[in-house]
């Protein structure tokens, strides 16, 4: 039987390998990557009565139908697992947002300024 936290192990891997390219989606605050006939799509999403949000993954098949979704509430995730869904989102963000080359340019551009 596929194991999720399986799959949000290796979809962490492989995106801090460069193997995966996440984009942004039309909510700010979600990123996708195609993977074979798969998308995989990690987000942020609030649970009902609490302020703070906490990364989700739904894997999507290839017409775009949900096959399963896994999130810290999941029943059998583990307090690793939920932090590597945690890293998952902020690496995918990172990929999907360039935030690497914007730094990279920013630093860039730090050093080009004089000081006053």
């Amino acid at each position: 039987m596929a194991d999720m936290a399986q799959v949000v192990d290796n979809l962490l891997q492989r995106t801090l390998q460069n193997k995966i390219w996440w984009k942004p989606t039309a909510i700010e605050t979600s990123f996708a990557a195609v993977v074979g006939s798969f998308s995989a799509v990690v987000s942020l999403h609030e649970h009902p009565g609490e302020i703070d949000m906490e990364p989700r993954l739904r894997v999507l098949d290839r017409e775009g139908k949900e096959i399963d979704r896994y999130d810290a509430s999941t029943v059998g995730a583990s307090q690793v697992t939920s932090d590597k869904l945690g890293s998952l989102y902020k690496s995918a963000r990172r990929v999907a947002l360039n935030v690497d080359q914007q730094l990279d340019g920013l630093l860039g551009e730090l050093g080009q300024t004089s000081p006053h």
